[in-house]
């Protein structure tokens, strides 16, 4: 028989549950770092579906707002036929646009409201031109803005730091 010397070298390679271990730990580590990429994509997607949302809500409100616009168009047409100078065009032009549901804002100044959704509306405020202007319109546009209608809720949760 063979006798086993004892100052032999012996050589220790990776064995199989040690590679087996490591394959365990790579997969598991991708599968977390996967499921992370899928939680941030589907709140990416959420985010960008409620902007895309209100960028669509918002130009829906453009299609009422023109069509008021070319109502007011309309009756200032009328009523510039009809004045004899633009002090009587002014008045006369006045109470058809309050009736159209325009508000005064100023001197021959007024605005109106469109609905974009449930916590936001589109206002156009637009200025009366006189009758013989150089380009021949009736009226021009002075402000568009979006105006919060919604009730404004404060966190009061959070304790903030005041000196």
């Amino acid at each position: 028989m063979a006798e086993k010397k004892s100052n032999e070298i012996r050589l220790v390679g990776v064995g199989v549950g040690t590679a087996s271990l490591l394959v365990i730990f790579v997969v598991l580590g991708m599968t977390v770092l996967a499921l992370l990429s899928l939680s941030v994509a589907r709140s990416d997607q959420r985010i960008l579906a409620r902007i895309n949302r209100g960028i669509n809500d918002y130009y829906e409100a453009q299609i009422p707002a023109s069509e008021m616009l070319g109502v007011i168009d309309d009756v200032l047409m009328e009523e510039r036929n009809g004045a004899a100078d633009d002090a009587a065009y002014y008045q006369a032009s006045a109470p058809q646009l309050l009736a159209l549901g325009c508000e005064e804002i100023g001197e021959n100044a007024f605005s109106f409201r469109t609905p974009i959704d449930d916590g936001r509306e589109m206002e156009i405020g637009f200025r009366l031109l006189p009758i013989n202007n150089e380009e021949g319109r009736r009226f021009q546009i002075i402000h568009e803005k979006t105006v919060v209608t919604a009730e404004w809720n404060p966190d009061t949760n959070m304790d903030v730091w005041i000196p």
